[in-house]
């Protein structure tokens, strides 16, 4: 067994090398040509990480594959180019950026609110009518 401070260390500095990991991963998955695959995606985001840090490898890509099933470092692309509108129309109007006509479903994950955002929802606001036996 090991003591939670340990274990918090490890963690906050495993995290700062996942983190950069998994912006520059999201980053070339957003903006990758046509014909790569993850793999491929994957293979550049290792290799980027090679020519950043002196040849060295990735060594925790075992808890990055973990931390990519957490809600709070999913990719976030799905939502993010299904609200983007483009100008497309001669009118100059909005026009969705997916092609019309299709009925493909797409789910977009909502993050779960806040701790500050819970506790304002939870206060009672208190109204003046007058009434101070109440108070």
């Amino acid at each position: 067994m090991r003591e939670w401070n340990a274990i918090k260390s490890h963690y906050y500095r495993v995290m700062l090398d996942v983190d950069k990991f998994l912006g520059w991963y999201n980053n070339l998955l957003n903006n990758r040509a046509s014909d790569q695959s993850d793999a491929d995606v994957l293979s550049a985001a290792h290799d980027m990480w090679k020519n950043l840090h002196k040849n060295k490898a990735f060594k925790y890509e075992h808890v990055w594959k973990i931390v990519t099933e957490c809600e709070k470092w999913a990719l976030q692309s799905i939502g993010y180019h299904a609200n983007k509108k483009s100008r497309t129309s001669e009118s100059g109007e909005y026009t969705s950026s997916t092609t019309p006509g299709t009925d493909d479903v797409v789910e977009i994950r909502s993050r779960p609110i806040g701790q500050q955002r819970a506790k304002r929802k939870n206060k009672v606001k208190i109204t003046d009518d007058g009434d101070f036996s109440l108070k």
